[in-house]
């Protein structure tokens, strides 16, 4: 997929990053913040977060293990937001599922045929 290809190239796996951290127990503000300077460590070295291994992170913060470069996975991360709106595959299923429904009403209310 392209779009995966294009955010991998740069930073935009970054969130998942995050979210690695907070499941670790990090809280968000600080998670978030460690994953800005993940994002200048990579920038500083000419790399991207993906070239940026475990022990490039580990001095970030303890919270950073080995599996860390587990969340480089765009669509693990995509998938690993699977709440109502947000972007993993079986929540944007059932947001397609509901808006064609939506269509659908919204066509039976203003069909002209609806208003004789």
């Amino acid at each position: 997929m392209v779009l995966s290809a294009c955010v991998s190239l740069r930073f935009g796996v970054a969130g998942g990053q995050a979210d690695y951290l907070v499941r670790r127990g990090v809280p968000f503000r600080t998670a978030h913040h460690i994953a800005g300077e993940a994002v200048v460590l990579a920038e500083d070295s000419n790399r991207t977060l993906l070239d940026l291994t475990a022990e490039d992170l580990k001095p970030l913060h303890e919270a950073f293990g080995d599996d860390v470069t587990d969340v480089w996975d765009f669509h693990a991360s995509a998938d690993s937001r699977d709440t109502p709106g947000g972007t993993g595959k079986t929540s944007v299923q059932q947001q397609i599922a509901s808006f064609r429904e939506w269509l659908v009403e919204y066509d039976a209310a203003t069909s002209p045929r609806s208003k004789l």
